[in-house]
């Protein structure tokens, strides 16, 4: 980011300042976001979502040439980021049993900590030879490749998830036809 916004945005740490306040805003919301939902049915949907948003921003941003632009996607990056990693931690420690809970969280922690600091050095080199916005192109496009996987094994996840639910007592996500919602 400091690369960015030296680099491409031609700025100083006020404009670092704002393209890291914007992806914080962006996170913001997205707890906010999650805050709200009923219930965590439909959070594998929004696992998916939110890592094209995060794609698609990240991909965004590596082609634009205005900061103001660059700040509305990193908001976009900022709400896709923590809505996937808390929608897949939700998920976790809801199906989990007591007693695997803490040791499988132990090692998703550690995967997801150990895969952004590998991913950081490999960005960080890939960027020293083809420049950043290639590198974060390079980036959203991988990771959009990945959400679109992801969709395509949804129904597969959710078939599996369905009765983990079920004997957790977590109801099935209301539906538009549902008669106990009101209109």
């Amino acid at each position: 980011m400091p690369a960015f916004a030296r680099d491409v945005f031609h700025g100083g740490p006020d404009v670092l300042g704002l393209l890291l306040g914007s992806a914080g805003a962006g996170a913001l919301a997205a707890a906010l976001y999650l805050l709200v939902r009923p219930t965590i049915r439909g959070l594998t949907t929004a696992i998916a979502d939110a890592n094209a948003l995060t794609a698609l921003g990240l991909a965004g941003f590596a082609l634009t040439h205005q900061a103001w632009l660059g700040m509305s996607l990193l908001f976009f990056v900022g709400f896709g980021l923590i809505t996937g990693n808390a929608s897949s931690n939700t998920i976790l420690q809801a199906i989990l049993p007591d007693q695997l809970r803490g040791r499988v969280l132990a090692l998703y922690t550690a995967a997801a900590l150990g895969a952004a600091a590998a991913g950081g050095l490999v960005a960080g080199l890939v960027a020293e030879r083809f420049g950043v916005q290639y590198t974060f192109l390079g980036i959203g496009i991988g990771l959009l490749l990945a959400a679109l996987r992801f969709r395509s094994r949804l129904e597969l996840l959710r078939t599996n998830l369905r009765p983990i639910y079920q004997a957790l007592g977590i109801p099935p996500r209301p539906t538009r036809h549902d008669s106990s919602i009101p209109h």
